[in-house]
């Protein structure tokens, strides 16, 4: 038995390789729509109004405001509004100063400084945040910042041990937190 080559597959139609253009910007359309767009510059307004009184008074050479104001209307909502008279401020200016005591030499007046309008040296958060790991593990700064529970903002332990010391060179009127006795212990420890 004898095989032949089976007869080759009928041709496949035409495919076109490629992509279709886009259109121009020149195109035929794009010209056609062009002058159909256009609005008119100016619009009489005569046409517009139904009231034969406002369209015998209205003059379109004039501004709105101007047509509205003859009308009666006003043509800014915002004009009825007064302003402060000068008067109002020299009635101001009339009234008696009010007599300071207690001024001293110079004239400046200092006014007593509260505990939160004083700028400490070290934050509040970063003290409770340095009070919280060495109460926890003394000066073994290593394993303070190995510790993901107290030390919640991965400081390296170069910067730990940084904190701690600008810490012990607090002021005591600086030290704003509350520190156990372990604390207290190293405090008194060190120096």
């Amino acid at each position: 038995m004898c095989f032949t080559n089976p007869q080759p597959p009928p041709p496949s139609p035409q495919v076109k390789h490629g992509r279709a253009k886009k259109g121009r910007s020149s195109s035929r359309r794009n010209k056609a729509m062009k002058g159909s767009h256009q609005v008119p510059k100016y619009k009489n307004p005569k046409g517009l109004f139904k009231d034969a009184e406002v369209k015998a008074t209205w003059d379109p050479k004039m501004s709105a405001r101007k047509n509205l104001s003859k009308l009666g209307l006003a043509g800014a909502a915002n004009d009825d509004i007064k302003r402060p008279s000068q008067q109002a401020f020299e009635t101001i200016g009339a009234l008696d100063p009010v007599e300071l005591y207690d001024v001293p030499a110079d004239g400046r007046v200092r006014a007593k400084k509260k505990h939160s309008d004083i700028l400490l040296p070290m934050s509040v958060s970063k003290q409770e945040y340095i009070v919280k790991n060495v109460t926890k593990h003394g000066t073994n700064f290593k394993k303070m910042s190995m510790d993901i529970k107290t030390n919640i903002e991965q400081e390296t332990a170069r910067q730990l041990e940084k904190l701690w010391l600008k810490f012990k060179g607090l002021k005591e009127e600086e030290r704003v937190v509350d520190w156990g006795e372990r604390v207290e212990e190293l405090l008194e420890e060190e120096e």
